[in-house]
């Protein structure tokens, strides 16, 4: 609650709770730094046309802020007419002036740095983090011994027996299906792992505290400055995640291709699904909602990328444009070294995409996602 003292009366300006409002002398309604009532408490409901005073909110979001001080400004003399005559009510200046609202950046910093605070304080999410971050990545090294095995090459003569030249294919055969199976599956794991993070950081992050932030509008909240915060954090974690996760397996058994571009397609894959998540937890009204849509998000990745099994061509061409994990592990398998990329080419059915085709479709994933949640925290929500 915004209290303030004038005259020997008590004003409430209506923030988050709207409970005992009664016991106040008059109630002072901002909507974005406007004025959209200011009198008794028990008229209320009656100018703005409701049953409960839990339905002022959405009820202020069928119009402007300007309408409805430009409302407010019609009738308020009407309205004080029917002020308790215990006092005055607060004057004009102080009431029908519009406030100056802190800009983006002021708005950015005290919402990001909010953020971090409540982070910190619940030390059940901040020790979840550290499990996540560290565990997960010793998950994946449990198979790294199989994928380091060599490869060997067919010989540069021809073996005059036939016999041992159909043996010495059967061994490279054999190297190239235990070789790439491993590399394939540790690709793909890291991939998923990081998509179950990404569902993790985001799926709540709106949906939970939408009844605050659908009333902190009011007081002139910008969703450009909310969604950026969001942003802001939800990058600090996938940044974390991505590049241990890349640099730990690496060390327990060092990727076979370019690292860099393995990392990249990580990071990448962790940030889409997070904004994507951010965007369904944007769009949901519950954080359950948006909790279970998620999570089923993630567990259609597996079966969708076909890395396991390949899908049939009909359904491919629909699923594959959707599922993030295809483009990463994809990009991943493509920045092999030759060897490698044939072992695993041998023991896969599906299609692999080029590197720069992986790279534009996650960064795609990313920009829709946050258009997607630019929408949803800009459309009022109410249960």
């Amino acid at each position: 609650h915004d209290l303030a003292r004038k005259d020997g009366r008590i004003v409430l300006s209506v923030t988050h709770s709207l409970a005992h409002l009664e016991l106040y002398d008059s109630i002072l309604v901002m909507h974005e730094g406007r004025v959209a009532y200011h009198g008794p408490p028990a008229q209320l409901t009656h100018y703005f046309s409701v049953t409960d005073t839990e339905e002022i909110y959405p009820r202020l979001t069928t119009q402007s802020p300007e309408r409805w001080h430009e409302s407010w400004q019609k009738h308020r003399a009407a309205y004080q007419k029917k002020q308790d005559t215990t006092g005055p009510l607060l004057s004009h200046s102080a009431t029908d002036d519009e406030l100056q609202l802190p800009g983006f950046f002021t708005q950015l910093a005290t919402l990001l740095s909010r953020r971090w605070r409540i982070f910190f304080r619940d030390r059940g999410q901040v020790l979840l983090q550290l499990a996540i971050i560290l565990i997960f990545p010793i998950l994946v090294t449990i198979f790294s011994d199989k994928a380091s095995g060599n490869i060997r090459r067919y010989s540069d003569t021809r073996q005059s027996d036939v016999f041992a030249e159909i043996q010495e294919q059967q061994s490279v055969r054999a190297d190239q299906a235990k070789v790439g199976s491993a590399i394939s599956g540790i690709i793909m794991f890291q991939v998923v792992l990081l998509s179950l993070m990404g569902s993790n950081n985001s799926a709540r992050e709106i949906a939970g505290e939408r009844a605050i932030y659908e009333k902190e509008k009011f007081g002139g909240l910008r969703p450009s400055a909310y969604l950026a915060s969001k942003i802001a954090f939800l990058a600090c974690l996938v940044i974390v995640q991505s590049l241990w996760m890349a640099v730990f397996v690496n060390f327990f058994g060092q990727f076979r291709g370019d690292f860099i571009q393995h990392a990249s397609f990580l990071l990448l894959v962790n940030a889409a699904m997070t904004a994507i998540c951010l965007a369904v937890s944007s769009l949901m009204k519950t954080a359950e909602q948006a909790s279970l849509l998620s999570i089923y998000l993630v567990g259609f990745q597996l079966p969708l990328s076909g890395s396991v099994l390949a899908l049939p061509e009909s359904i491919e061409v629909f699923t594959r444009p959707f599922i993030s994990a295809y483009w990463a592990w994809s990009g991943s398998v493509e920045s092999l070294q030759t060897q490698v990329h044939d072992a695993v080419k041998s023991v896969i059915d599906t299609s692999l995409s080029p590197y720069n085709t992986c790279l534009y479709a996650l960064a795609a994933h990313i920009v829709v996602a946050l258009i997607a949640a630019w929408a949803g925290t800009r459309r009022p929500q109410w249960d």
